[in-house]
């Protein structure tokens, strides 16, 4: 996932990796050890992304290499995160999406109507025919604030989002009354490195916005309900 992530430049991947890491971390009973395997995974990662740069380099076209682009956009993120278009694209999406929550604050907006809005992307160092590409799709397209959080606000009001943060509280309850701790909790531990990866890039990016994107949530929700209760020990 590491490796498919520096290729397909999705630094959101990497963020909500490293909440669901840190978060494991935190709960884990060998921390250490734990540690330490991440690591690994972290090396092993890199590399399997280097031999896939290198394989891409040698296809037939004029494409730079996709390892120098992600370090590009992350270096560029943290010098100067003003001429990011990704960032700045989320921040005007995300303003546009409170203001379209405000208009309806307890019910919201519904579900019929496109998220198409006025984006000004930063303009310095950005190729014009980009420039135009992206002005055009910000006017015409259902683009979605790239926040599933907030995207569930504006559309279903504050109704909608109650509802859903108690749906998610209880599949939450869910994992410690159908899944048994096991001999060192390692079950648990799983599923709270996937449900924080999950809920991260949420934040971040598009999680239930189509049945493609929302397969992974919706997995792990339906293994929760179907898992069979905890075993409990009789003295």
């Amino acid at each position: 996932l590491l490796a498919v992530a520096v290729l397909g430049q999705q630094r959101s991947v990497f963020l909500a990796l490293g909440v669901a890491a840190a978060g494991t971390a935190w709960q884990h009973p060998a921390r250490r050890a734990f540690l330490a395997r991440l690591a690994g995974a972290g090396l092993a990662a890199a590399l399997a992304a280097a031999l896939l740069a290198a394989a891409l380099d040698r296809l037939p076209g004029n494409r730079p290499p996709p390892y120098r682009l992600f370090l590009g956009k992350v270096s560029g993120l943290a010098v100067a995160p003003g001429r990011d278009t990704t960032a700045g694209f989320r921040r005007q999406a995300w303003a546009e999406a409170l203001n379209r929550w405000r208009a309806s604050p307890i019910i919201g907006e519904g579900y019929g109507l496109p998220f198409s809005f006025r984006y000004e992307p930063a303009t310095a160092g950005l190729d014009p025919a980009m420039l135009a590409r992206s002005r055009e799709i910000a006017a015409t397209s259902d683009i979605r604030p790239h926040n599933t959080y907030l995207t569930i606000l504006y559309k279903s009001g504050l109704v909608g989002f109650a509802i859903f943060l108690w749906w998610a509280g209880r599949l939450a309850g869910l994992t410690a009354g159908r899944l048994g701790a096991g001999r060192d909790g390692t079950a648990r531990l799983d599923l709270l490195g996937g449900v924080l990866l999950l809920a991260a890039f949420g934040a971040v990016n598009l999680m239930l916005e189509s049945p493609f994107l929302s397969l992974p949530f919706w997995g792990m929700a339906g293994l929760l309900v179907a898992a069979p209760a905890g075993r409990r020990v009789r003295r």
